[in-house]
């Protein structure tokens, strides 16, 4: 879904996932995971509310590239292992896109959501 503010473009995408909670937290959260499906990136997670959340670029990645290490930022503003995160972030090469992102174990689905506006 796609919706029009002002100026600003909203891009709501949803998700639904067939897989334990543990298995789709240990796939947000865990950096070998991250790196390995998420574009390179390590993921460092501060699971309190108000933590930190840092995406950097892998070594090879940097090198490759040439791109600083950091990459994300954000915000947790919600966490319940395994059944629930809610998160903000910001890409930093390009400070116009920014989410919103939730998981969603609570119920028989597991629900992912992100919000992102450009």
């Amino acid at each position: 879904m796609t919706t029009m503010t002002g100026t600003k473009t909203s891009q709501v995408y949803r998700v639904y996932i067939r897989a334990t909670p543990q298995a789709i937290w240990d796939a947000i959260t865990k950096p070998e995971w991250t790196e390995k499906y998420g574009y390179g990136v390590l993921a460092e997670y501060d699971l309190s509310p108000g933590g930190r959340y840092q995406g950097r670029w892998s070594e090879e990645v940097q090198k490759e590239h040439g791109v600083p290490e950091l990459a994300v930022e954000g915000e947790v503003l919600e966490a319940d292992p395994p059944r629930k995160l809610v998160q903000t972030w910001r890409l930093l090469m390009d400070p116009d896109i920014a989410a919103k992102g939730s998981l969603d174990s609570s119920g028989k689905s597991r629900k992912l959501t992100a919000a992102s506006r450009s």
